[in-house]
């Protein structure tokens, strides 16, 4: 008996036999196993079961054996859940050479027994000199076969399973390769993939070779690990190796589990066949990302004056067996390297400690710097793995400060003092003048920052470090413009030209709120910190309660400046803060006379 029902349903199952009279005993089974009491209700001496709130797990074949004197029969239900069509997974590109024959085999689940169909552009597929279909027996399967491949066939075919519940569909893509005869005499080529993996310990690795115009049967094939046989099955437990064969080729497939450091080398499949034919090397690295490739600069911000020289430095750092190149862009689009006042070089930095990773200094050396050449410059390392960026943003400084050199060659302690001195005094002055200024710009600013009528020409001043540029660009700008605030941010509303201490106090005091985008870059970045430092000293003095944090890593809170620790947070990072953290971020932003505040977390 086959009967289906809804999830939740109650039932009760009653054994029913050709046995008269009391019997000796009934045993319940589910699926061949036989059933614990304990999880089902029995009544009436066991002849019925009680199935409560039934699920999925439920579904299955229940028998009732029954035995009395000797003699045993024997009673069977089939329960189902009503459910809508699932197609088991199918292959997704099938591949078959012009002239072959191709079966593909759609099955689905369900209840009722869903029908099956294979359609192509919307029509079903029928019998015909190219397709026929067959539905197996007792199995709810439908296979299409393609009688004779040809050029016409290519494309996509869909099955397609349909009960009362439901609709289900998978598509499968046929391509249709065009025939080859065997290559008599020809040596095998074997095409490895990929090259270069980058794995972190504890993650699974596959690397294949395509061995071509050799049979498998007449060729022997191996592995190998730093040019030594390496036997995958000798540890079943860590590698798994595959075999696909085809007409006049096959692959090999190795899959490593669980990689270490001992699973590091260079991979290698060798063929013998009339000749012996190795593949180029697979690369197997153990390590995270950052280690293997990465490219920092310590100057995010370079201030240089009009009409003097300018050097910008990048460094790379990269596993040795990796090629890569390397190249600058400014706004965006890749430097043009014929001006004559751009120069470009790359200098090896030697490092006898470290032997698998090779560090490299990038240079960019901008001579007669003008106006056009203030902006945001970028360098680029690229490998087989990707491109990693860093960006250095160029600014007008307020003054050039130059030196006059020497003409008197005879005087070696001069030479040698001068760079010293002139270094001294350059630095006392970078370190004192902005420190000077900007002092008297706090008290400058807190008094022009608001206009005549008490308005402020920003909503928000929004400070972040260039490396959270995209986070911001994600998730604080469409907030801010989906809400109609003002903001402000310093890659676009700094004036070129300007002093940045200026610039950065302006954006302070002109603006109703300041937010701060905390994290462990935005605590690197000595730009950011004068930002911050200018917010906190205008929320304390004038007891406004104006400066917002976001904190968008793990960075910890004793890592903060003690004055930063008691400011107002909006923990991003959190996740279960994430759901809200919009909501309290908008109502600090927005100025209304019952909500002028935010709760402290």
């Amino acid at each position: 008996m086959n009967t289906g029902f809804d999830p939740g349903d109650n039932l009760t199952l009653t054994c029913l036999t050709g046995q008269k009279g009391p019997v000796d005993v009934i045993d319940w089974y589910k699926d061949g196993q036989l059933l614990n009491s304990s999880g089902h209700s029995n009544s009436s001496c066991c002849t019925e079961i009680s199935l409560i709130n039934i699920t999925k797990e439920d579904a299955g074949k229940y028998e009732c054996e029954v035995r009395k004197n000797d003699e045993y029969d024997k009673g069977v239900f089939q329960l189902h859940l009503n459910s809508a069509p699932r197609i088991l997974p199918l292959i997704k590109l099938v591949e078959i050479e012009e002239g072959d024959e191709r079966r593909i085999i759609c099955q689905a689940e369900g209840w009722p027994t869903p029908s099956i169909k294979w359609k192509r552009d919307t029509e079903e597929i029928s019998e015909s000199d190219d397709f026929s279909t067959w539905k197996y027996p007792n199995k709810n399967q439908v296979m299409l076969r393609i009688k004779s491949a040809k050029s016409r066939h290519q494309g996509d075919y869909t099955c397609e399973a349909m009960n009362a519940f439901g609709k289900a569909s998978e598509t499968v893509s046929v391509v249709i390769e065009e025939s080859e005869p065997p290559r008599v005499g020809r040596n095998p080529e074997i095409i490895a993939h990929p090259r270069y993996t980058i794995a972190s310990k504890g993650s699974n690795v596959t690397l294949k070779c395509d061995v071509m115009y050799v049979r498998s049967y007449l060729a022997d094939w191996y592995w190998l690990l730093n040019g030594t046989e390496f036997t995958p099955g000798r540890e079943r437990s860590r590698y798994k190796e595959d075999t696909f064969h085809f007409d006049y080729n096959f692959t090999m497939v190795l899959h490593i589990l669980n990689v270490s450091e001992r699973d590091e080398g260079l991979y290698e499949c060798l063929v013998f066949g009339l000749v012996e034919t190795k593949s180029p090397f697979m690369t197997l690295a153990i390590d995270e990302k950052d280690n293997v490739q990465n490219i920092s600069t310590k100057w995010e911000t370079m201030y240089v004056a009009l009409n003097t020289q300018v050097k910008l430095k990048c460094t790379s750092m990269y596993q040795a067996f990796i090629e890569v190149g390397t190249f600058w862009m400014f706004q965006g689009d890749k430097l043009n390297q014929s001006d004559p006042r751009y120069k470009t070089y790359t200098l090896g930095i030697a490092d006898s400690s470290e032997t698998k990773r090779k560090r490299e200094e990038m240079i960019l050396l901008i001579s007669n710097v003008s106006e056009s050449d203030f902006g945001n410059y970028t360098c680029a390392l690229s490998t087989s793995l990707g491109i990693s960026t860093e960006e250095i943003v160029l600014v007008e400084a307020e003054q050039e400060i130059g030196f006059s050199s020497s003409d008197d060659s005879s005087s070696p302690v001069w030479i040698i003092l001068f760079p010293v001195v002139a270094g001294g005094i350059l630095l006392t002055l970078i370190t004192l003048i902005p420190l000077r200024k900007m002092i008297k710009k706090r008290q400058e600013w807190k008094l022009q920052g608001k206009s005549c009528d008490g308005q402020f020409k920003y909503d928000v001043f929004v400070t972040f470090s260039n490396k959270d540029r995209q986070w911001v660009a994600d998730n604080i700008i469409p907030l801010l413009d989906g809400n109609q605030i003002k903001y402000c941010i310093h890659s676009r509303d700094f004036e070129l030209g300007r002093p940045l201490t200026d610039n950065m106090a302006e954006s302070v005091y002109s603006s109703r709120n300041v937010l701060a985008v905390m994290s462990k870059n935005y605590l690197d970045s000595k730009f950011c910190k004068g930002e911050l430092e200018m917010a906190l000293y205008r929320s304390k003095i004038a007891h406004e309660g104006s400066l917002l944090v976001v904190r968008i890593d793990g960075i910890r809170k004793k890592k903060l400046p003690k004055a930063l620790r008691e400011q107002t947070f909006v923990d991003y990072h959190n996740d279960k803060d994430r759901g809200s953290w919009e909501k309290k971020l908008l109502r600090f932003l927005v100025e209304t006379e019952q909500n002028r505040y935010i709760t402290k977390l």
